[in-house]
């Protein structure tokens, strides 16, 4: 069993969805500080992982808003982690600390999904085929850009740029976006 902290809440399911994917046939659990830990063996557990997302609403990550910081494999020594620094941490200036990707303040829930996903893609040095939207429907935003007059260029290319998508998934999920809109499209 993975233990998992992570200060947001309303992260707690896209960060299992993500980190199940990097640590398959292991079972991970995501602990919010609005979790109660009543389990011993989880208590006891080091984090593998601690994800810390400031929303303005604490000086945790320091002054300003939008901060975020996470620490993969926080307990091991200095110098072993395959991320320069086992602590990344980016501020609202940009400001870069351990190397890694930069997070801008006031991004979406999906703009931190591809930081987390990111980082770990680094660390554990694999590429998902289907990027940041496992545990999600991959076809849904398809569907949303072809019901705005999106080309197939666009959509193929926002999966692979935003979504960390392959280009096979890419193909794939324009496809299958495509007979649904025109099944779809026959409905109404």
């Amino acid at each position: 069993m993975l233990r998992v902290d992570s200060s947001e809440p309303l992260l707690t399911y896209d960060i299992h969805a993500i980190i199940s994917s990097f640590y398959p046939g292991e079972e991970i659990k995501v602990v919010t500080p609005e979790s109660h830990v009543h389990d011993r063996v989880l208590k006891g557990l080091t984090p593998v992982m601690r994800v810390f997302v400031d929303s303005g609403r604490t000086e945790k990550c320091g002054e300003g808003s939008g901060n975020i910081a996470v620490e993969i494999d926080p307990c091991r020594p200095e110098g072993e982690s395959d991320v320069t620094g086992s602590h990344v941490s980016f501020t609202e200036s940009g400001n870069v600390y351990g190397g890694g990707p930069v997070w801008h303040p006031g991004e979406s829930k999906d703009d931190i999904k591809r930081f987390i996903y990111t980082c770990l893609s680094k660390e554990r040095g694999m590429i998902l085929p289907w990027g940041v939207l496992t545990g999600v429907r991959p076809v849904k935003p398809a569907l949303s850009m072809l019901e705005k007059g999106a080309f197939e260029r666009e959509v193929k290319e926002k999966y692979i740029s935003d979504y960390y998508v392959n280009q096979d998934k890419a193909d794939l999920v324009y496809e299958i976006a495509e007979r649904e809109s025109k099944i779809l499209s026959g409905l109404m």
